[in-house]
């Protein structure tokens, strides 16, 4: 097994999320537009940052960084109610 099928393997069977209307999980590309639509809802009142949005998505898109894996396992509405579920290292 190559490192890119072991990657793949863990990015599907760890943090991709079944969808049952389509019969699968998710695709990369859905995967990083679900993270980032909770970071737009969570940051539109922070200002003007779609343009900052726009470049993390699109490095996202392209795996040319790689985000939080914990956004990636619960990313949408769970982090909203509860940011703290986005940080595996925290104390409280």
């Amino acid at each position: 097994m190559s490192i890119h099928e072991l990657q793949e393997y863990t990015r599907i069977s760890r943090y991709a999320r079944y969808n049952e209307d389509k019969g699968r999980r998710e695709t990369w590309i859905e995967q990083v537009n679900r993270v980032m639509d909770m970071h737009e809802e969570r940051y539109v009142n922070y200002g003007n940052i779609q343009d900052e949005l726009d470049i993390a998505y699109n490095a996202l898109k392209k795996k040319l960084v790689l985000g939080s894996q914990r956004a990636l396992q619960f990313g949408g509405p769970s982090i909203i109610r509860k940011n703290a579920r986005m940080y595996n290292c925290t104390v409280s």
